[in-house]
């Protein structure tokens, strides 16, 4: 009833994260996503911020993406749009939240969140990002990246 976690449920504590191999008297044994087996006192989880990320049965996949100044706001929701409703494994019942969040100094930044199945959430969250490119890239959307414009001026013209 006190235990925020089971074995077999993939937690995260402020060290390390993992999936729950074994709960014992004194540690709690958890596998990484990269196979190192971590043994962990109890104590430690006992008082840490745990989050675990198997005990809902559903994930919210949230995404920033980046145009340049003078995109088309519409055009840019419409294309994010369309690729929510082609993937079959966002669940568009849950809610889906689109729109611009934020101006940066050489991008306006869209917030895209979707709700998906637990166990599709990785292969949504990578397949959102690809498609995004690729559409971007067809439509001739620009990604923009960080400019800098540097002026030098010579002692000559100073004088």
């Amino acid at each position: 009833v006190t235990r925020p976690f089971s074995v077999g449920d993939f937690i995260e504590s402020s060290s390390v994260s993992g999936t729950v191999l074994s709960i014992q008297i004194l540690y709690t044994a958890l596998n990484t996503a990269d196979n190192k087996r971590v043994m962990v006192p109890n104590n430690h989880l006992a008082t840490s911020h745990i989050i675990n990320y198997s005990i809902e049965p559903y994930r919210r996949v949230d995404k920033i993406y980046s145009v340049a100044y003078g995109t088309d706001v519409q055009k840019v929701k419409e294309i994010l749009m369309n690729i929510v409703v082609s993937n079959e494994k966002i669940l568009e019942d849950r809610g889906v939240m689109l729109g611009v969040s934020k101006h940066n100094e050489s991008s306006v930044d869209f917030d895209l969140k979707v709700w998906v199945k637990r166990e599709d959430y990785f292969e949504v969250s990578y397949g959102l990002n690809e498609a995004v490119i690729e559409v971007f890239e067809e439509k001739g959307i620009e990604i923009p990246y960080p400019h800098r414009e540097i002026r030098i001026r010579s002692e000559e013209k100073m004088q």
